[in-house]
């Protein structure tokens, strides 16, 4: 683990609780100590859900969520 990193998704999956659908599908991405970055996409990408998994208000359904 690097010292500089503070959120890393590892091959992060995630279906809403009650839901089959999967909405977020291997999302692999690492955030920095100090990295300013921006989140775009459409209407329903999964902008919001991404920022809900950083903030805990939902477990992932698979893959790795590490914050630091």
């Amino acid at each position: 683990n690097n010292t500089d990193t503070v959120v890393e998704f590892k091959n992060v999956n995630f279906t809403y609780p009650g839901s089959s659908e999967l909405v977020l599908e291997n999302i692999d991405f690492t955030i920095k100590k100090g990295e300013t970055i921006g989140i775009i996409g459409g209407t329903g990408s999964g902008k919001s859900t991404i920022i809900n998994l950083i903030m805990r208000y939902y477990d992932i359904t698979s893959g790795e969520l590490l914050l630091f």
